[in-house]
Order: structure tokens, then C-alpha cells, then sequence
């Protein structure tokens, strides 16, 4: 079981190296060297990703330590630059150098994170590679439960695309799947669902041009299924096939790979002579390709053979060689430990900085958000307070307004109110004046007619002049006194207050004016001549202090 366990560990590196093998195959030192001139003037930031990219893909697998330093260069530019399609071809690339050099938990790492990116872009391509590539570790890991689920998504997901109007076909990628799905499920021991998926592999692979190293894998796999199986008679044409298309196009390792197989089938078909020839052939081609995992295994089947043919001195030196390329290898794989655990660290460390960088970016975009919405919440604060003060000022302009114009209203009323009492008092006014004129009247018809009667009632007569007169001046006086006051209230007080000196007649007399009365109207009222109502207001004017240009009306009425 030993082989299928390396095939399944092997074959799924195709994935993620089969771009690397363009810059690898053709490397050079003026490749590097034009690049590394190049990457000296490049300013702009993608230049210089791309670049470092570029020369990673050319150390990969010559100088580890080179193609790392490259590769994180990209990537660190590529996180500064701010552009997620610099850092996802920057996480692929690293990614791939790291799975190439078998640091499987630390290519899953930057595949993840180029998951993450894609998910986010919603690039259903990236998605399915990261999930191609995630699945190979899976495989590299042992899980292949999981393994089989990142194929059948990432089947799924190209099948879509394809489905698309105008979108190219991606046969390369499907014929790929298909035969992890093949190694997945042969590892599961989900045989016939294996099978199907090598099959339905090489015939897509039959139909397209360019795919013969993956044909030749195909194919091969089908035969390690079919052993498996103890299916041997089917498993030799599969293999013969997979060795013409790797000897026709120059795959000096897939040959020593096809010559295992080729001797594990007559190992098993107790051939022993074809057994030996296939195990040499491929053990020579391993040499001479510096495959020591194939060495290993071909010695140790060697050294079985011939233990198994009785010929311990043939058996004890390929037993010899078999340790001591375990050892070897050993001793690699140590080495190979160390650098992982080594880098591990390393990666972690850069992991822990970059964490702690992203949390203090996240912290000041959180203060900055935080000051924000703070500013916000003020400036939003003030204009509420603002906006509450202007709706105060308003309502408070709304209530002045309204109770102005109620003043105004008010006193307009007082003012229609003042109007029609002073026009009723000056109705009665005007009454007591024909009042007193029709007494006058009288009381000049009563002495015209006295002289005609008796002198024995002569004192009758004086004595009904008398009260005419009396009738005349006080209560006509009264009257239109307690008229006035209604009217008028606090005139007689403001005018004591004011004027003091005022006699009860110069009160009179005021009041008459602020009647805006004539000297006439007073004097039918007050039965004095008009020549001493001008008198009397000549010498009222005086008191109140008032020139004989000042209109002594005005005045009286803003007593």
C-alpha cells in the first residue's frame, strides 16, 4: 500500500505547480539579473509586486530562502498598496513556493487568506482555484474526505462558468479535478466512483491538446486503482500509454514513475525477469534525476526480489543502498522539519505583527469612527438645540405677535369704545346745552312777562328764576361731571397730581376742552360770556405751563 500512499502525495502537486514550471524551466541568471534591474527602478507599487512575484517563481526550486524573501516582499507591498488583486496573486504565489517545498500548513494559510479576498470579491474563478489548492493539502494531509468536498465545489463552480454565455472552457482545470477526485476517492476506497472520475479525466484530456502530462498521470492512477482492485491484466494498457506519452515528450520523471508501475505489474503477475528489468530501468532514470523517494522505493523492492530469489549478496546491496537513501532522506526530511518549524515560527511571528498592525489599524479607524459619530452626536446636538431655539424664538415671535396684535385689538376697542362714550357724552353735552338754552329761554320769557303781572306775585316769579338758574348750574354740572368721569377716570386725578393749583372752575374748563368743546358750547353750559371763557383759558394755559403756541387741546388729551 506504500505506493499508492506516494502517488497520492505526489500527483496533486500538478495544481499548484504547473505555473511555476513556466519560469522554472526556462531559468537563467539573466532572467534574474534583468529582473532584479528592473525591480531597482520600479517605483509604482504594482510594478514592484509583480516583479517579486516573478523572481520567487524563478527560485522556487533552486533557492528557498531567495524565493521566500521574494515572495514576502510581495506580499508586504502588495498589504501597504491597498490592492486586493496585488495581495491575492502576491498570497497565491507564496502559497505555491511554500506547498512546493512541502510546508503544507503554511501554504494553507496564505490560501485561505486568498480564499478570503475572492469570497469578498465574489470571483468565482479565484474561488474554485483556492479551493483546488486547499483541497491538494488535504490530500498531502491525509484528509481526504475533506479534499473530496474543495474538488466537488470547486467542479461545481467551474461547470457554472462554463455554463455562462461568451466564458471560455476550462478543460485544463476540470481534467485536474477529476483526477484529485480520483486520488480522494480511491484513498476513501470509494473504488467505482474512482474510476469514474479517471475516466471521465482522460476523456476530457483525449479531446483537448496541450493536456498530455495530465493524460499521462490519468492514466497511470487508473492502473495504481486497478491494482488495487487486483484488477491486473486491466492495468497494463494504462500504464504502457502513460509511459509512450512521457517518453514522447520528454518526462524523465513520469518515465521512472511508469517504470515502478511497470515492475509493481510484473511483481504482481510473478514475472520476475520483466519485475527486475523495470526496477533497474527505473532505478537508473531516478539517478539520474536526483528522485531519491523513487530510488528508495525501487531498492527496497530490489533488495525483496532477490530475497525472494535467494541471492542474499544481490539482496544485502540493494538492502545497503535502500538505508542508506533512507537515511538520506531522513536526514533531508529532518532538515526539511526543521526549516518548516523554523519558518512556522517565523510566519507566525509576522502573522502576530501583522495582526497586531491590523488591530491598531482597526483601533485608530475605531477612534476615528468614534470622534466621528462624537461629532457627529454634537454637531447633531446643536442643531437640535439650534433648531429648538429658533422654533422658541418663534413660537415666542408668534406669541408677541399675537399678543400685539390682541393689544391692537384691544385698543381698538378701547379706542371704538372711548369714541362712542365720548360721542355719547358729547350727545348729552350737547343736550345740556339746548337744556340749559331752553331754561334760558324760559327764564327770559318769565321776566318779559313780569312786568305784566301783579306786583303781589312778583316774589313768585323771582323765585322761579331762581330755580331755573340753580337747576341750570348745579345740576347740569353734576351731570355732566359723573358722565365725564365714566369716560374719562383718571383724568381728574392725573390732573390734580400734575397740577395741584388748579381751581374747580379751571378743572371745568379742562375738562370742557379735553372735550374738544368751543368757547361756545362752554358757554352755553357754564352761562358765561365767551370773552371770560377766553379769559379763563388764557389763564389755564399759564398754569399748565403752556405757550400760546402749544394747542392746549393736544395737551389735555395726553393728560
Amino acid at each position: 500500500m506504500k505506493i499508492y500512499k506516494l502517488i497520492t502525495r505526489q500527483l496533486p502537486l500538478l495544481i499548484v505547480t504547473i505555473l511555476l514550471q513556466q519560469y522554472c524551466n526556462g531559468q537563467n541568471q539573466d532572467q534574474i539579473d534583468s529582473l532584479n534591474h528592473l525591480l531597482v527602478k520600479a517605483a509604482a507599487d504594482s510594478s514592484r509586486v509583480n516583479i517579486n512575484v516573478a523572481l520567487s517563481k524563478l527560485y522556487a526550486t533552486s533557492d528557498l530562502s531567495k524565493a521566500l524573501n521574494f515572495a514576502e516582499d510581495a506580499v508586504e507591498l502588495a498589504e501597504k498598496s491597498g490592492n486586493t488583486t496585488l495581495l491575492s496573486n502576491s498570497l497565491l504565489n507564496i502559497g505555491n513556493v511554500y506547498f512546493t517545498q512541502g510546508f503544507s500548513e503554511l501554504a494553507l494559510a496564505q490560501y485561505i487568506r486568498y480564499l478570503g479576498i475572492q469570497k469578498t470579491e465574489r470571483n468565482e474563478k479565484g474561488i474554485a482555484t483556492a479551493l483546488i489548492n486547499i483541497g491538494a493539502i488535504s490530500v498531502n494531509m491525509y484528509n481526504f474526505e475533506k479534499a473530496k468536498d474543495n474538488f466537488k465545489e470547486a467542479l461545481a463552480t467551474f461547470k457554472k462558468l462554463e455554463g455562462k454565455p461568451g466564458k471560455k472552457k476550462y478543460d485544463f482545470e476540470l481534467t485536474t479535478i477529476y483526477n484529485n477526485l480520483g486520488i480522494a476517492c480511491q484513498n476513501l476506497k470509494e473504488q467505482k466512483q474512482s474510476e469514474a472520475y479517471y475516466q471521465t479525466g482522460i476523456d476530457l484530456a483525449r479531446k483537448t491538446t496541450g493536456h498530455s502530462s495530465i493524460l499521462a498521470n490519468l492514466l497511470n492512477n487508473l492502473a495504481s486503482l486497478y491494482l488495487d482492485q487486483k484488477k491486473v491484466d486491466e492495468a497494463f494498457k494504462p500504464i504502457n500509454e502513460a509511459l509512450d506519452i512521457r517518453v514522447l515528450i520528454g518526462d524523465k520523471n513520469g518515465q521512472a514513475q511508469s517504470y515502478r508501475m511497470l515492475a509493481v505489474y510484473f511483481i504482481a503477475k510473478k514475472n520476475t525477469a520483466k519485475a527486475l528489468e523495470y526496477l533497474y530501468k527505473g532505478y537508473d532514470l531516478a539517478r539520474a534525476i536526483g528522485n531519491n523517494s523513487l530510488q528508495s522505493f525501487l531498492t527496497e523492492k530490489l533488495y525483496l526480489e532477490y530475497e525472494k530469489m535467494g541471492k542474499p549478496d544481490s539482496a544485502l546491496k540493494y538492502h545497503i543502498v535502500f538505508k542508506s537513501l533512507e537515511d538520506e532522506m531522513n536526514n533531508d526530511e529532518t532538515q526539511r522539519e526543521l526549516t518548516r518549524i523554523e519558518l512556522t515560527t517565523e510566519f507566525k511571528e509576522k502573522e502576530q505583527l501583522r495582526d497586531l498592525e491590523q488591530k491598531k489599524r482597526e483601533n485608530r479607524y475605531l477612534m476615528v469612527g468614534l470622534s466621528l459619530v462624537v461629532l457627529l452626536a454634537i454637531v447633531g446636538l446643536l442643531f437640535l438645540l439650534s433648531q429648538n431655539r429658533l422654533k422658541r424664538m418663534r413660537l415666542e415671535k408668534d406669541i408677541a405677535d399675537l399678543a400685539s396684535k390682541n393689544l391692537e385689538l384691544e385698543k381698538q376697542a378701547l379706542e371704538k369704545e372711548l369714541e362712542l362714550r365720548n360721542k355719547e357724552l358729547t350727545t348729552n353735552v350737547m343736550y345740556l346745552v339746548q337744556k340749559n338754552e331752553y331754561l334760558t329761554d324760559i327764564a327770559e320769557q318769565i321776566i318779559s312777562i313780569k312786568k305784566f303781572l301783579p306786583d303781589d306775585n312778583s316774589h313768585v316769579i323771582d323765585r322761579l328764576i331762581s330755580d331755573l338758574k340753580s337747576n341750570k348750574d348745579d345740576r347740569i354740572w353734576k351731570e355732566f361731571e359723573k358722565r365725564f368721569q365714566e369716560v374719562h377716570q383718571d383724568f381728574y386725578s392725573r390732573l390734580n397730581e400734575r397740577f395741584p393749583d388748579l381751581t374747580p372752575n379751571e378743572k371745568k374748563l379742562a375738562a370742557f376742552l379735553r372735550l374738544n368743546m368751543t368757547t361756545k358750547d362752554i358757554s352755553a353750559i357754564t352761562f358765561q360770556l365767551p370773552d371770560s371763557i377766553k379769559t379763563a383759558r388764557s389763564r389755564l394755559r399759564k398754569k399748565l405751563g403752556l405757550s400760546q403756541e402749544a394747542n392746549i387741546i393736544a395737551f389735555l388729551e395726553s393728560v
